[in-house]
C-alpha cells in the first residue's frame, strides 16, 4: 500500500474531470476509497453526489444492490447534502418491500 495516498492525490484532478462518465457503483467505490485514505475532498464528494442523484431519481429502475451500496457508502463516509439524504430516504421507503425480501444485502 506504499504510495497509494500519493497516487490517489495525483489522479484526483483527472478523476474530477471524468467523474460524470462513471456508473453509480463506480462512484460509490471511488468515494469509499478516498474516504478510507482520509482524502475525501468536498469537490469530489459533491461530484459523486451529483452522479448518484441521477440514479436515485430513477426510483423504479434502480436495483436493490445499488440502493444498499449507496446507503452503506454515504452513511459510512457521512458525506452528502441534506437534500441527498432526503432523496435516499424516500427511495429506500419506496422500495422497502423489495429491500425486506433481500435483507442479506444490507449487512
Amino acid at each position: 500500500m506504499r504510495g497509494s495516498r500519493t497516487l490517489l492525490q495525483a489522479i484526483l484532478p483527472r478523476i474530477l474531470t471524468v467523474a460524470h462518465t462513471f456508473s453509480c457503483k463506480e462512484l460509490c467505490y471511488l468515494i469509499h476509497g478516498y474516504h478510507k485514505q482520509n482524502l475525501l475532498s468536498k469537490t469530489l464528494a459533491s461530484q459523486v453526489e451529483e452522479g448518484v442523484i441521477k440514479t436515485l431519481r430513477m426510483t423504479k429502475d434502480i436495483t436493490i444492490e445499488e440502493i444498499a451500496l449507496i446507503t452503506k457508502v454515504f452513511c459510512t463516509t457521512r458525506s452528502g447534502s441534506r437534500e441527498f439524504h432526503k432523496l435516499l430516504e424516500t427511495t429506500v421507503l419506496q422500495r422497502l418491500e423489495d429491500l425486506k425480501k433481500n435483507m442479506e444485502l444490507l449487512y
